[in-house]
């Protein structure tokens, strides 16, 4: 099954904001650009965070959270998937490097996602702690989000989520290790700041209340069964204490 593998960030001090994730939770560097750009990771996850300039052509270039990518076992088939869910859908190549995947499309709500062949830049070494484990949106329609990434990489149903008794409730689904929850922005969520697209990062590790001592301003949410918690560039975090592979997916309905 497809897998999700990359996340991209834009800030405006890339070096700084890599420094935090590698004290915090250990990531480890993988390339740096002539631009500036850094790429680091868990071990299984790409997490590059792009120096903003008006030569990355984006069309949203505010700081933050920015995309996701997903390596795919075939390019043709997935990209067949795509043209069947949205035949004018805009397919664009995307730059060579560590820093990028092979090709960019975007699902429906216009939020670009980038394919790779190769992992991304990042070997299949397993995924130990701490890891991303979560990628949290707020999007307008949960359902339209919820099809795309399950009829386009096959994605599975998370469990629903708290929102799930809203008009338009919240819906999940994952790769069989990472979850993408998808939360109407317009939805009332306890200890949830709205921000359209990519809205935080989910963080499994072995001890929680340990790795919130290296993050400043952390609190509990859940009946303290997380912590919220932002970087330095403010995006948001959430930090779970990990209760094994097959159950931490259905940790994220109860705490992201």
């Amino acid at each position: 099954m497809p897998q999700v593998r990359y996340i991209a960030v834009l800030s405006d001090s890339p070096q700084a904001l890599a420094s935090y994730y590698r004290r915090v939770f250990g990531m480890r560097e993988l390339a740096v650009s002539a631009a500036g750009d850094v790429s680091i990771s868990d071990g299984f996850v790409n997490l590059t965070i792009f120096r903003i300039r008006s030569e990355l052509g984006e069309a949203r270039i505010e700081p933050g959270l920015h995309h996701l990518g997903i390596e795919v076992d075939n390019l043709e088939q997935t990209k067949a998937r795509f043209r069947k869910h949205n035949p004018r859908g805009v397919m664009v190549p995307e730059m060579p490097g560590i820093h990028y995947g092979d090709l960019r499309f975007h699902d429906s709500e216009s939020i670009p996602v980038s394919l790779s062949r190769t992992s991304f830049g990042v070997a299949q070494i397993g995924q130990g702690l701490p890891r991303i484990g979560h990628v949290g949106f707020d999007v307008l329609d949960p359902d339209a989000m919820a099809d795309f990434y399950s009829t386009v990489f096959g994605f599975r149903a998370s469990p629903p989520g708290i929102g799930a008794a809203a008009d338009r409730p919240d819906r999940a689904v994952n790769d069989g290790a990472m979850d993408l929850g998808f939360h109407c922005y317009f939805g009332k969520r306890a200890a949830h700041q709205p921000r359209y697209g990519l809205n935080h990062l989910g963080f499994l590790v072995e001890d929680a209340a340990k790795a919130v001592e290296r993050v400043p301003g952390a609190v509990p949410i859940a009946d303290g069964a997380a912590y919220a918690a932002h970087d330095p560039d403010g995006n948001q975090l959430r930090i779970v204490q990990s209760v094994g592979s097959g159950a931490d997916l259905e940790l994220w309905s109860r705490v992201a």
